[in-house]
């Protein structure tokens, strides 16, 4: 529900908080603003407006020619209140949280800086917050999801749409064939008449992180073979089973062989060749130790970097919230920089080297004062700098992480080299046989290689084992989420068809009351969700046959729990030839709804308005008391 509206710029303002549960009207007569007036709702609520932009060949002057200028508005959502803010001509929305006490401008579009910020869009977050789930569109090969702009197309009836098409084109691309085409026609009337199908768009979207899961799982079994393949060319073993027993045959070998090492090293005595591997097993250790010193110096260092990378990004964070607030609050302070009292707005009268409270301490507002570009262009830079933070922090862990691995693996080394020389040492009195230990150590060395190799081998296919258990498990998984969203797709299908009979009967009650029986045939949607009368009827037609559509989505969101969010705006229903008497009579149907827990939103002109609907009138515009006033 919408609480307040605010529009303010250099030249022009306008301000109404008369907005009620129920029934709002706005009259007015032709140029009085009426149709800005809801294209000022638009905007705020993150949709395209073609007239507030520069290459529009039809533009709102007194808005595309104004300064500084942005829409606010105040609006509640399951009782929590929230004020977006939208400057003209930006690509994003300032939100602030009443009862969370929070700032945050999020994206329109899924690219750009505050995109990559939260993640997320302002579609995104006003679709959460009044519970519908992300849609997607499958069409071709590729993947389109459904925003809250698709949406407000059958809770926002335009006058520059063709009534006979029922569902607004206002703002829509020609060109665009996601926006334009039937698919997405169809997917928002199914969304928006649909009873909250959290658990199926849950498991659908759930079933696609499977799937991908299973793809990347997929690719790794293809590493894994081709590894396989390649270490099988060099060992020459080609099977699980032949590696296995090759990998036996050599330990046991290799265990035979140290066990022979062993007896000759107790019958002989200590040699020179003994002695020079000695000598460079110390002077390994030696370099191993001072190695371990530097690398004990360089983590110090790292993580000096590390911690000064933290609390760069902590105030990047604290910088970016704060501004945040300013993209939000702006409009304040360019009222100082006009000269005016932010509460009073009268002149300020600042005594020289004095602050705005009195005080002794002087303070230059010009420092502080910057445009909306000027602030924007900062949080954009604050945000670049929070991404170079945390790329710095992510390779600060990454190396510090590489060298805790490097310290350790040189305190293990240094450990086996001394227990070796404590080794060597304790034998130092046996005289050895060298030759016999050169060959059989030889062949050890060669041994271990092989096992090396083997264990490997072994290895990875003990992985591919268990990547080949992984895609079972989940392919059975995905069969199971298969199953349980087709059961759910029945359901929701069922329900669809259900709300489906319910809207028909609602429709065909609406028509045949305002043509009081004079349409006898049965009247129903086709495959598209489009009415079929089944009967001729005149141009103006058009008029109530599109009006009843949308309320009686709004009227079935009132007696079911659906997507529908109870939420309607009509931009004046004079066309097409219809006269002033029926136009009176359509009107008079919103009476069923004038103090029901919805919100309608009505422009008018003076001539169709019913008097009895004097108390819902929330503004009247005339010529002289046009929408946007000048300051």
């Amino acid at each position: 529900m919408i609480k307040q509206i605010k529009y303010e710029g250099d030249k022009y303002y306008y301000f109404n908080n008369n907005f009620n549960n129920g029934l709002n009207i706005l009259l007015g007569e032709n140029a009085n603003g009426k149709s800005t007036f809801t294209y000022l709702i638009i905007y705020a609520l993150g949709g395209k407006v073609p007239y507030f932009e520069k290459d529009c060949k039809e533009p709102i002057s007194a808005i595309l020619d104004d300064t500084n200028n942005y829409v606010e508005l105040t609006l509640m959502i399951n009782n929590k209140v929230y004020v977006l803010n939208r400057k003209i001509g930006s690509n994003y929305i300032s939100i602030y949280d009443k009862s969370k006490e929070e700032y945050i401008s999020l994206n329109l579009n899924r690219t750009g800086y505050f995109y990559e910020k939260e993640g997320r869009t302002f579609s995104d977050w006003i679709l959460d917050n009044i519970g519908i789930n992300l849609v997607e569109i499958n069409q071709h090969s590729t993947t389109h999801r459904v925003n809250f702009d698709d949406l407000m197309r059958l809770m926002y009836y335009d006058q520059k749409t063709e009534n006979e098409k029922i569902i607004s084109e206002f703002a829509i691309n020609t060109s665009n064939f996601y926006k334009n085409g039937i698919v997405m026609r169809r997917t928002i009337f199914e969304i928006l008449i649909s009873e909250f199908f959290k658990e199926y768009y849950d498991t659908y979207f759930y079933l696609k992180e499977i799937l991908k899961d299973k793809e990347e799982k997929v690719q790794k079994k293809n590493a894994i073979v081709e590894l396989i393949q390649n270490l099988s060319r060099n060992i020459g073993y080609t099977s699980d089973d032949k590696v296995l027993n090759k990998l036996e045959k050599s330990k046991k070998e290799l265990s035979r062989l140290i066990n022979i090492r062993k007896d000759i090293n107790s019958e002989n005595s200590f040699e020179d060749s003994v002695v020079f591997r000695l000598t460079e097993l110390q002077k390994e250790t030696v370099s191993l130790i001072t190695e371990k010193n530097s690398l004990k110096g360089y983590i110090e260092e790292i993580n000096e970097d590390l911690n000064k990378a933290l609390i760069v990004r902590e105030n990047l964070k604290n910088d970016i919230k704060h501004l945040e607030k300013i993209l939000f609050t702006s409009q304040y302070i360019n009222i100082i920089n006009e000269g005016k009292c932010p509460f009073c707005q009268e002149d300020l009268h600042i005594d020289n080297k004095k602050c705005i409270c009195g005080s002794d301490k002087y303070l230059d507002y010009q420092r502080f004062i910057y445009s909306d570009k000027e602030y924007t262009n900062i949080m954009k830079s604050k945000i670049r700098g929070l991404k170079t933070a945390n790329e710095s922090i992510e390779y600060c862990e990454k190396e510090k992480q590489n060298m805790i691995n490097r310290y350790k693996e040189l305190e293990e080394q240094i450990y086996r080299n001394m227990y070796n020389i404590k080794q060597i040492t304790e034998g130092a009195n046996l005289n050895m046989n060298t030759a016999a230990l050169d060959e059989i150590t030889e062949n050890i060395i060669r041994l271990k290689e092989e096992i090396s190799g083997l264990e490997i081998l072994k290895e990875k296919y003990d992985e591919l084992a268990e990547v080949s258990r992984d895609i079972e498990n989940v392919d059975q998984l995905i069969e199971t989420y298969k199953k349980k969203l087709d059961e759910l797709e029945e359901e929701k299908q069922r329900k669809i068809e259900n709300n489906l009979i319910e809207f028909e009967e609602i429709y065909e009650k609406y028509l045949k009351s305002y043509y009081k029986g004079d349409i006898v045939n049965k009247i129903s949607l086709d495959r598209n969700y489009m009415p079929k009368i089944g009967v001729y009827k005149e141009q103006s037609f058009n008029v109530p046959k599109r009006f009843f559509y949308y309320l009686s989505l709004l009227k079935l969101s009132i007696d079911k729990h659906i997507n529908f969010p109870r939420f309607l705006i009509i931009d004046t229903l004079k066309s097409e030839g219809i006269d002033i008497e029926n136009l009176k009579k359509i009107t008079s149907y919103f009476n069923e709804f004038k103090d029901v827990e919805c919100q309608i939103i009505l422009t008018s002109g003076y001539e169709e308005h019913i008097k009895e609907f004097d108390k819902y009138v929330i503004e009247r515009l005339t010529d002289s008391n046009k929408l946007l006033k000048k300051k």
